[in-house]
């Protein structure tokens, strides 16, 4: 068996819909990672925070939004 009808056999079980979910779940991390960055380029620039505040800062705030959906969720 060559190695397309193979491919083509393992994508036609996959589920519809899960490409959308895929590309949805991309823009959300990346939308996530620069909310990252420039909550820490705020705090250190305009804020006069120390790097190490900064991301502490930025560190509290993930770590409330990953785990309270874990209560919520």
């Amino acid at each position: 068996m060559s190695l397309i009808p193979r491919i083509q056999q393992r994508l036609a079980g996959i589920p519809e819909g899960t490409a959308a979910l895929f590309f949805i779940q991309v823009f959300a991390t990346l939308g996530f990672a620069a909310l990252y960055f420039t909550r820490v380029l705020y705090a250190t620039r305009y804020l006069s925070f120390s790097a190490k505040d900064g991301t502490a800062l930025m560190g509290i705030f993930g770590a409330f939004d990953y785990g309270l959906h874990l209560f919520g969720g």
